[in-house]
């Protein structure tokens, strides 16, 4: 297909439209710097207020509140994928830490 038969595609489709508004990176906004430690802690805390939601609602479900057991069984899950996730977060930074105390000065 020609290029000027995909330019002619790609303005009928009129895909900015679709798209919207686009605005500029702005890097000077002090409000979305944020340090390693704080990305660490912020992604420790809404784990653990996973675990903490699935326990609530798993004690809810045994005292015979209105909880289904599906509600209880995708909040489990989605907790214990949580935790792997920051788990394998927690395997990687240990291993470039390995891997920095490696290198030779």
């Amino acid at each position: 297909m020609p290029i000027t038969q995909i330019n002619n595609l790609m303005q009928g489709a009129k895909l900015d439209n679709l798209i919207g508004e686009t605005k500029p990176l702005n890097f000077n906004n002090k409000e979305e710097k944020k340090n390693f430690e704080d990305v660490i802690m912020d992604t420790i805390d809404k784990v653990n207020f996973q675990q903490v939601t699935a326990d609530n609602m798993k004690e809810k479900f045994i005292k015979g509140e209105d909880v289904s057991m599906h509600e209880v069984m995708l909040k489990g899950q989605e907790a214990q994928l949580s935790m792997q996730y920051l788990i394998e977060v927690r395997n990687k930074i240990h291993d470039a830490y390995q891997e920095m105390n490696k290198v030779q000065i």
